[in-house]
């Protein structure tokens, strides 16, 4: 049973008082080792060359709990994070064949749920420095540059206002409860971002129909000349997007000692390459 577990993770779990009877490994994600302790806990394990967990991230997520967000953080070092478990969810993976307008509505609520959050602890970050951030850890020739997309969106960032962003909101982030209200879950990557940041990391990452898209697109933005900015120019939005996660995907899958792990950010980055 502790097989799965690795000697630093059953220190953290000794040290915190928690006698292990039963660690079921969770499949779901890529960057991290997740467990079900107990049936009680879930026991997120950060990999240790791109993640380590922080204060700032703890006291977000707690905030984000305490608005009944997501679940709250019982205990954390710089590579460990115990949370309460949360039984009985379902992810907008297993959901996004049969979504209704509800499933919809409570995704961008949530969102804006998260926005208002008055959280102040993160880093300011927009297009170009995420974008710098991966791109800039790669070799010259590894590298793709859009020099007119990447324009467009530094120019916007100067017109563009900042909100509390989660950037990451894949399927396997979002989860249902049983009456469909919406959770978020993994906020390794939240900052202080721009306005558009959350609605391109939803729409790009989740295989929503177009009309799905287009409404979601309309919950997500408080006026319509926005809206319709947005949509005038969704192809750059997104291709935007996919050159900051093709960096991450290639960066992850040189550094990636796991096989098939190595093999999933390869089929990342590929696929990456051929949207942009």
């Amino acid at each position: 049973m502790n097989s799965i577990l690795t000697k630093e993770d059953l220190k953290f779990l000794n040290k915190n008082g928690i006698e292990i009877k039963s660690a079921v490994q969770d499949k779901i994600g890529i960057s991290n080792r997740n467990y079900l302790i107990n049936e009680k806990y879930f026991l997120k394990c950060g990999d240790k060359n791109f993640y380590s967990f922080s204060k700032p991230l703890v006291e977000l997520t707690n905030l984000s709990a305490k608005h009944q967000l997501c679940a709250k953080v019982i205990s954390f070092d710089r590579y460990h994070l115990l949370s309460e478990y949360i039984p009985n969810l379902k992810s907008l993976t297993n959901e996004i064949s049969s979504l209704s307008k509800k499933h919809l509505d409570e995704i961008i609520k949530a969102i804006k749920a998260f926005h208002s959050l008055n959280f102040n602890g993160l880093e300011k970050v927009n297009y170009s420095s995420l974008l710098s951030s991966f791109r800039n850890k790669l070799k010259e020739e590894q590298r793709i540059y859009l020099p007119e997309i990447e324009s467009f969106l530094n120019e916007r960032q100067k017109l563009t206002q900042l909100t509390l962003s989660h950037l990451d909101l894949v399927t396997n982030n979002i989860m249902f409860t049983e009456s469909k209200k919406v959770l978020l879950f993994d906020y390794e990557f939240a900052c202080i971002g721009m306005e558009y940041f959350d609605i391109t990391s939803l729409i790009s990452e989740c295989e929503f129909t177009t009309n799905e898209k287009l409404y979601l697109i309309h919950l997500y933005f408080d006026n319509e000349e926005k809206e319709k900015y947005y949509l005038d120019n969704l192809d750059k939005y997104l291709r935007g997007f996919d050159l900051i996660w093709y960096h991450w995907a290639y960066l992850r899958y040189l550094k990636e000692e796991n096989k098939k792990k190595k093999e999933i950010f390869q089929q990342i980055y590929l696929e990456k390459k051929r949207f942009i």
